[in-house]
């Protein structure tokens, strides 16, 4: 193994999900697609795939959204078994897991939107719609973003369908009200907002005031999911889980800097302060006992320690 003093800060990376299939002269700026987001949708794409029913993940619709000149490069296309040497590999299948049995839970039991705060390259407004027909998807992201998600959807299924609505916009300078609004959103119906690797990658103030507004902009019974990485995971003094001084310096250097993290307990506190209820909150030892044990009894492998998924509900 490389003992190079770069490949602590290489290898958390990884493991966060930044650098996975293209080098940093590619990765998110402003007016770029998010390198991240290819990448989430690489691992999706490639756990599709996996030979056992009972952990693969269910995105099949993945490997049609990452571009051909990704998918193309990706060790992963043609070696599938080199994504499983990366825990964010099982991480990301977890978390696809969860995530969609909290929105089929919530779509089979009375929501009639999604809301999804930083779509990327997420498909589940296309995999849900024939089953929840009624259901108005609306997806958010930046412009740059939104421009590719609209051509792969245009070119996959013709069109974008209908009860899809694509919306660029940036969480740190416009108002998500006045977003929304914009958009037809209706505050009146019960409302499942999607928030999937986007807080730790926003200033605080920005995470609280999306939570202030789902608390104050959705009707009772609405609830919002989303991850967060541990605190530690971000001490500068390098004390944190894998070598966080050298990680954090590693991500702002390409241009995708983790800006916050939460304890567990800080997360809770900080959804109950803005008026939510916490539902659950669960990390690696929950979600792999759920959705990673294969047909042999055994976990199909280990993801790494700082990632932990919140749903809260509005009372």
């Amino acid at each position: 193994m490389d003992q190079s003093p770069a490949a602590p800060a290489i290898t958390v990376a990884l493991l966060l999900g930044v650098a996975l299939v293209a080098n940093a002269q590619t990765l998110a700026t402003s007016g770029r697609v998010s390198t991240t987001a290819e990448s989430v949708c690489v691992l999706r794409a490639v756990a599709a795939k996996h030979s056992d029913p009972k952990v693969r993940n269910p995105d099949y619709l993945a490997e049609k959204f990452v571009s051909p000149e990704v998918w193309r490069t990706s060790p992963f296309r043609t070696d599938p078994d080199r994504a499983r040497h990366n825990p964010n590999y099982f991480w990301v299948n977890a978390r696809t897991h969860h995530m969609d049995a909290l929105l089929v839970d919530a779509l089979s039991t009375g929501v009639t939107q999604v809301v999804n705060l930083g779509a990327g390259f997420d498909s589940r407004a296309y995999r849900f719609r024939e089953r929840f027909p009624q259901v108005r998807f609306y997806e958010l992201d930046l412009p740059a973003m939104i421009t590719a998600k609209r051509e792969r959807v245009v070119k996959i299924f013709g069109a974008i369908p209908d009860r899809v609505v694509l919306v660029p916009t940036d969480f740190t300078t416009r108002p998500l009200d006045v977003v929304l609004r914009d958009a037809g959103y209706d505050r009146t119906q019960r409302t499942f907002f999607m928030w999937e690797g986007v807080t730790m990658y926003l200033p605080e103030a920005a995470n609280v005031s999306t939570l202030r507004f789902i608390r104050s902009g959705s009707s009772p019974g609405s609830s919002v999911v989303y991850d967060y990485v541990l605190d530690a995971t971000l001490r500068p003094d390098g004390g944190g889980l894998y070598g966080a001084k050298s990680t954090a310096a590693y991500l702002a250097s390409v241009g995708e800097p983790l800006l916050t993290g939460w304890s567990q307990r800080q997360a809770a506190d900080i959804a109950t302060r803005e008026g939510l209820v916490v539902v659950s909150d669960v990390g690696p030892p929950e979600l792999t006992a759920r959705y990673l044990i294969g047909s042999d009894g055994q976990p199909d492998g280990m993801m790494g320690e700082f990632p932990r998924i919140i749903h809260v509900r509005v009372p």
